[in-house]
């Protein structure tokens, strides 16, 4: 099911159950042809139904198809005659005018989510897409503006400013940059002022992009409803931390030694460590970190130095005794010329009933079988809804070994199927996907990436492709997936 923010209000209040849900059919509405939709935004006070947050219990009763009955909106607080805002229309199940064969709505727009609430953006290649998600008294907004054509990094910027201009409510807690040019920094500079903030950590990698423009894309996680409080290591705001009364929640970004001329091994030990200091600052420890992103410049080089530069980190730091993070490690460049910069996210539970898990991949060895540390995916399990984080993943067979080498279309259609096996694990799939990124080894091969998409019939996903080297020279992609189900 399709959600598309619309604008024409009518108030629904003060009447009885069987009158409200005989209104709210009233004025629900069919897909008409050339893409266009009726256009109506039911508002029922006393509900907030954003994001797929039911205050009230409010759901759809069952799908319907194009043609068909709309099905029936409950509200399971029958005493409650005061709801609040219903501001979506919803787009049938089957293929039909507007549609196209995923019954994927083409617009451009961004999506919400409600009914059975699961992540409806925009497609992949197309324009600005938005995930947003209710997350105990806050909200969520997973923001990606893939590089279409031939644009610059300015405009993927102008493209993030006009929508975060356009809601004011919305604080960046960390933002990602790939495939940069001279022009990235200078972009993510002026972003930020003319936001009027330099509070939160950027990271730019570079190594081009897959569909040859000087940026592959930009991603920014955002939130709102709760108070963000900038980390500052020096001169530099190295991370955002925030909280709410099921946790607090910490997220670092480019993070890179002080001193370029130092030996990657030493650059590698002091971005441990920085990961350490911003944790400090925000109250935890490396045991609250559940995710980690490293971009190696040179990777080919010395990613088994790096390894055993983290293996050595956890082992003092006791890592093997709790949870092992969910992990990337790809090549890529950066301005500062560091060996390597570094992203972390963290949380630290208040709410007893919160989990942190490692989840296994069903069709492949743990990595720390062949000597990387890192889990294939981690679990949070909120009170009402769990996010599942992959690891970047790439085409590796339960022995540890590559598989179809030299064969970028098998490489990535095992590496799709591996991460639906962990998606399917945990109840999920790819229609419950908020964040992805592919890396493609050589910009020629992008394309397979949709390929794979579109005769597989997946629905779009928000997702940036890049380029950049994988870990192993014979492995060719790697994808990386974050995902959510509500639970309640």
């Amino acid at each position: 099911m399709l959600i598309v923010p619309v604008t024409c209000p009518v108030e629904i209040k003060n009447v009885s159950q069987q009158e409200k849900i005989q209104r709210l059919r009233s004025f629900m509405f069919w897909p008409c042809g050339c893409g266009n939709f009726s256009r109506q935004q039911f508002e029922c006070r006393g509900m907030d139904i954003r994001g797929g947050t039911l205050v009230s219990q409010m759901y759809i009763a069952e799908y319907y198809q194009h043609g068909a009955d709309i099905g029936e909106i409950i509200d399971r607080s029958p005493g409650d005659d005061h709801c609040r805002i219903f501001d979506y229309c919803i787009a049938g199940l089957t293929s039909g005018p507007g549609m196209d064969s995923n019954c994927a709505l083409h617009t451009e727009r961004p999506r919400r989510l409600m009914a059975d609430r699961r992540p409806c953006p925009s497609p992949s290649t197309k324009g600005l897409q938005v995930v947003t998600l209710q997350n105990g008294g806050f909200e969520e907004c997973f923001i990606t503006v893939p590089a279409v054509g031939n644009e610059t990094p300015a405009q993927l910027m102008e493209c993030l400013e006009t929508y975060m201009s356009a809601h004011p409510d919305l604080r960046i807690v960390r933002q990602d940059i790939f495939g940069q040019d001279m022009d990235s920094q200078t972009g993510h500079a002026a972003l930020q002022l003319r936001l009027g903030k330099h509070e939160w950590p950027v990271t730019i990698i570079g190594q081009g992009n897959g569909a040859g423009c000087p940026v592959a894309g930009v991603q920014v996680h955002a939130v709102s409803g709760v108070t963000a409080t900038p980390l500052v290591l020096g001169d530099r705001v190295i991370g955002v931390a925030y909280e709410d009364d099921d946790a607090r929640y910490c997220e670092l970004g480019g993070l890179f030694a002080r001193l370029a001329r130092k030996s990657r091994i030493n650059q590698a030990r002091e971005v441990f460590e920085l990961i350490e200091e911003g944790l400090r600052l925000a109250g935890m420890t490396f045991a609250n970190v559940y995710r980690t992103w490293f971009y190696l410049d040179n990777i080919l080089e010395w990613y088994d130095d790096f390894n055993e530069v983290r293996n050595a980190f956890f082992k003092e730091r006791k890592v093997y005794d709790g949870l092992v993070p969910a992990s990337t490690g790809v090549g890529g460049s950066n301005a500062a010329g560091a060996a390597v910069i570094a992203n972390a996210i963290a949380i630290k539970p208040k709410n007893p009933k919160l989990k942190v898990l490692a989840v296994p991949s069903p069709l492949q060895c743990p990595a720390l079988k062949y000597g990387s540390s890192f889990s294939r995916a981690v679990e949070i399990d909120l009170p009402t809804q769990n996010r599942l984080y992959v690891s970047g993943t790439a085409s590796i067979g339960p022995d540890g070994r590559t598989a179809y080498v030299g064969d970028v279309n098998k490489q990535v259609s095992l590496t799709m199927e591996v991460v639906r096996a962990i998606l399917r694990s945990r109840g999920m799939d790819w229609c419950d996907v908020t964040r992805a990124i592919g890396y493609f080894k050589h910009a020629e091969d992008a394309p397979a990436f949709d390929r794979y998409c579109t005769s597989n019939k997946l629905p779009m996903m928000p997702a940036i492709i890049a380029k950049n080297d994988i870990c192993r020279d014979d492995l060719l992609f790697e994808v990386e997936v974050d995902a959510v189900r509500f639970t309640r």
